[in-house]
């Protein structure tokens, strides 16, 4: 990437987020990645929804991150 945003950048998205957590690696790559909880379980409406807000979360990542991919 030759556009890598900076941790003020990060941390903005992040306070946005509840279950989704981005940063910066120690390649200095931005991730994203989802908290999901399956102990006990999970239902498939959950699931789905759970799938359907990380895709929403992923878009605003890219833009984030000027993703053109």
């Amino acid at each position: 990437m030759d556009n890598r945003p900076s941790y003020k950048a990060i941390n903005d998205f992040n306070a946005g987020e509840r279950f989704s957590q981005a940063y910066i690696d120690d390649e200095n790559d931005p991730v994203i990645e989802q908290w999901v909880t399956l102990e006990g379980g999970i239902s498939d409406v959950n699931f789905i929804n759970t799938v359907a807000t990380f895709g929403e979360v992923v878009d605003k990542f890219e833009d984030l991150i000027e993703w053109e991919g």
